[in-house]
């Protein structure tokens, strides 16, 4: 029997599922960055016609209530907060959560920083509660287990769960893993060291009061870090609801003592993505969202958009390319 399949079970993946219930989902664990045992930096979904829409299905579905607000950015250079940020600190920005040289990316082709705005209406969503319940409601639809090998020509995957192997076939495949980690499973001449990235580390802590003391739901510190210069490593820091914590992050490990109050940590792999020129084929494949399209500011509101869309479009959208 043919599936319909979607690779990966974080929030891009539940999303896919949420809107096309036909599809069965392959993954090793539930709910992604959101499964994390603290909040990974801000997480606001952009207003759109699309996310209203989402929003108002989710409360039907399964009650889950979604805040609106207007979320404030501020950006921390000179030593002072500011509402604006400069083309230059977009630079620098993209250079130092990247950790990398100029000269290693094509700056002018990323686009950073809420695209500098400081101001923006989003929804709050506990996307936790959501894949519980996603999880819940299709049990029997989560396959869990590690893609081993996808055969794109003759349309089967393989997977590995609890040291056994199983094979399906499928119809139609989506992808929301790492577009790294895909190219790792099948047959292609894409190299894995043509996907460039970097690793994000986490701090959650109790937030200085020249930080905390402000409307802003989270602060750029855009100026490239050197050491005894007086600017910050961190590049972002973002505040729970009470503002009594904020989460710092950085591009490489930060020595505990520079952040004061660290109460936990955590990092992500394949954090930031750099973005690439790369286009390929495969037949009755797709790929959504940020990781699964290897583009960094392919945000959660498109995500909603494409899975709307595929709804919309009887599995038909977008099948067989990558670009």
């Amino acid at each position: 029997m043919e599936n319909n399949i979607i690779l990966g079970g974080g929030l891009a993946g539940l999303i896919v599922k949420f809107y096309n219930p036909s599809y069965k989902i392959i993954t090793k664990d539930i709910g992604g960055q959101f499964a994390s045992k603290f909040q990974l930096g801000p997480r606001f979904l952009h207003k759109t016609e699309e996310t209203q829409r989402f929003v108002w299905d989710i409360h039907s579905e399964f009650n889950i209530k979604a805040k609106e607000k207007r979320v404030k950015v501020g950006y921390w250079y000179n030593n002072g907060l500011h509402d604006t940020c400069s083309a230059e600190l977009m630079k620098q920005y993209f250079l130092k959560s990247r950790n990398i040289s100029e000269a290693d990316a094509n700056i002018e082709k990323q686009g950073v920083m809420s695209s500098g705005k400081n101001e923006f209406d989003a929804f709050e969503i506990d996307y936790k509660a959501f894949a519980e319940l996603m999880f819940s409601k299709h049990h029997d639809d989560f396959w869990l287990g590690l893609v081993k090998r996808i055969d794109a020509q003759s349309k089967w995957i393989t997977c590995v769960y609890d040291e056994m192997l199983f094979s399906e076939n499928y119809r139609s495949l989506i992808s929301t893993i790492p577009l790294k980690w895909f190219i790792s499973v099948v047959d292609t001449d894409v190299k894995e060291s043509e996907l460039k990235y970097s690793s994000i580390y986490f701090y959650k802590t109790i937030p200085e009061n020249k930080f905390s003391d402000n409307e802003y739901d989270y602060i750029y510190f855009p100026e490239l870090w050197k050491p005894l210069s007086g600017i910050y490593p961190w590049y972002r820091i973002s505040f729970s609801n009470d503002r009594k914590e904020c989460i710092y992050e950085s591009s490489f490990s930060l020595n505990w003592s520079r952040v004061d109050g660290v109460i936990d940590s955590n990092n992500i792999e394949i954090g930031h993505i750099i973005d690439t020129d790369l286009k390929f084929v495969f037949p009755d494949i797709a790929f959504i969202g940020r990781m699964g399209k290897w583009k960094h500011d392919e945000r959660l509101e498109k995500v909603v958009k494409d899975a709307q869309d595929m709804n919309a479009q009887n599995d038909e959208y977008n099948l067989g390319a990558y670009k």
